[in-house]
């Protein structure tokens, strides 16, 4: 049996992972497009750099917003959503482990953080107020 160097190893693990993500783009487009059909809310997507892994994520301002866009894409996913408190913040937080797509098996995660103090409220992600310019 040959020698395997960890060079082709590592370049092996590389294109696994783009295949990968290749993969996520396509459920990911899958999903946008059943978004677009049930007129859903728009989140925030991003993949993974390994497996079928796509996130979810409502970061509308106010924060309080988030939460009935987050619960309609769970509902139309069928993903339970579950309340995870802290101080000054709730964190829901929804996984579909291995949601058969007619791509393939993906996991599909959608959370949100809702802040129950008024700096975070009244400050967008640029620290404008109710993230408007």
């Amino acid at each position: 049996m040959a020698d395997i160097s960890k060079e082709t190893v590592q370049q092996f693990q590389v294109r696994e992972q783009r295949a990968w993500q290749r993969r996520a783009v396509v459920i990911l487009a899958e999903l946008l497009e059943q978004g677009e059909r049930g007129d859903l809310p728009v989140l925030t997507w991003e993949i993974g750099h390994s497996g079928a892994h796509i996130i979810g994520r409502a970061v509308v301002h106010p924060t309080s917003a988030r939460r009935e866009r987050i619960e309609a894409w769970g509902q139309a996913l069928g993903i339970e959503l579950r309340e995870h408190p802290g101080a000054g913040t709730t964190t829901i937080t929804g996984v579909a482990k291995q949601r058969r797509t007619k791509h393939g098996l993906a996991t599909i995660v959608l959370t949100c953080d809702i802040y129950t103090d008024d700096k975070h409220e009244q400050a967008g992600p640029s620290g404008t107020r109710d993230g408007t310019a």
